[in-house]
């Protein structure tokens, strides 16, 4: 995680959006990870030595709490499922929350994005792709991600 948002705040920078900076420093767990200008940016990263099922980007649950933990093990089937369709639905109302307070302090209309990377720590490359809004997930193959591939970078020392 902290490699991508590094990667993804370098890439920003090099391409001459030199306020580029996280959004919160305070809080863990804030519902947007980076910012520019007026374009709150979610950031998400992935190693490349994931498995096919895991080489996509998702939004993510927050840490869930031990009572959490224990209710959920109780569910059924579908009622797991209309729980992660509900939080899914929190993730996204905390995050539309952040993005009017960014219209509210700018006057202007924010354009939210999505920046991933696919991390190699073995190369010490990331490549980089960017997305329009926010999405609940994107696999990494998906003709969309294809269409978002912006280029490869090299980060840290060889």
């Amino acid at each position: 995680g902290r490699v991508g948002e590094a990667v993804a705040v370098a890439y920003l920078k090099s391409i001459g959006l030199s306020d580029a900076r996280p959004m919160n420093t305070a809080q863990t767990n804030f519902p947007v990870d980076l910012l520019e200008d007026h374009r709150p940016t979610e950031v998400k990263a992935g190693l490349a030595s994931n498995s096919p099922d895991a080489q996509k980007w998702r939004l993510t649950f927050s840490k869930e709490s031990e009572k959490e933990k224990a209710a959920y093990a109780k569910m059924s089937p579908v009622q797991r499922t209309q729980w992660n369709a509900e939080k899914q639905e929190r993730i996204k109302e905390r995050k539309q929350a952040v993005l009017k307070a960014i219209e509210k302090a700018t006057g202007k209309k924010g354009r939210p994005q999505t920046l991933t990377t696919i991390i190699n720590p073995d190369t010490k490359t990331a490549d980089v792709y960017v997305f329009d809004g926010w999405h609940d997930i994107i696999r990494w193959n998906s003709p969309e991600a294809k269409a978002a591939y912006k280029g490869s970078v090299t980060y840290g020392h060889k």
